[in-house]
């Protein structure tokens, strides 16, 4: 693990014999992160702390434990570093607790990081919303407010975060049935197809034709 990093796999709800979009973002970092190549993005550190070697070896014993998975161990390193306003620290941090499954504290967290302006956590509030982890419901709108952020800051996943709420969105207004959201269905597919994502193409393509002949109701 690199200093920060996301949190979950993301993939569109399946409609019929869609496939999910492939790895989008944590799935894909996990398997690129090979042990030999695993270095700690130290610039956070040394622009924010004078004692900076101290700051370094901290964040880097907590990220040797959490991959060990001694979570309290490494709970204790990163609050350590959260608590003084270290967002790449708040991020992992809110990483943790979601790993557990405490999404209080990893929506706390993550959110501490994200008002910094931390792409990876921006992007993992797109991730947890999206999923509806610490919120009542999924919420692909929400998570599409996320994603949109973390994509003008240069977050190289958001892209894929963006189509499959996009898609998502689409498949939310579907569901209802009904024809004024049949044309909301239709405007998020278009999104999601331009994105180039095959299912949301297809489903465009039955949804225009079916409001072309005038009908109500869509079924895959």
């Amino acid at each position: 693990m690199r200093g920060g990093g996301q949190i979950d796999n993301i993939g569109p709800k399946e409609a019929g014999s869609h496939s999910p979009i492939k790895k989008p973002a944590f799935e894909q970092a996990k398997e690129a992160q090979d042990t030999s190549e695993r270095k700690v993005n130290v610039d956070w550190i040394e622009e924010q702390e004078e004692d900076s070697d101290n700051v370094r070896a901290l964040y880097q014993s907590g990220l040797k434990c959490f991959e060990k998975e001694e979570y309290p161990e490494a709970r204790a390193y990163f609050e350590k570093l959260a608590k003084k306003g270290y967002p790449r620290a708040q991020n992992t941090l809110g990483m943790l607790y979601h790993k557990i499954e405490n999404y209080g504290e990893a929506l706390k967290w993550l959110g501490e990081a994200a008002n910094q302006q931390d792409t990876d956590a921006l992007y993992n509030l797109g991730v947890m919303h999206y999923n509806g982890h610490g919120i009542p419901k999924k919420n692909p709108i929400e998570a599409l407010k996320w994603f949109g952020e973390a994509l003008e800051k240069g977050h190289l996943g958001a892209p894929q975060g963006i189509i499959a709420a996009q898609y998502n969105i689409g498949m939310m207004y579907l569901e209802e049935k009904q024809k004024n959201y049949l044309k909301k269905a239709l405007e998020w597919f278009k999104k999601a197809a331009a994105g180039g994502y095959g299912p949301a193409k297809e489903a465009f393509e039955i949804i225009e034709e079916k409001l072309n002949k005038d009908q109500c109701s869509l079924s895959f």
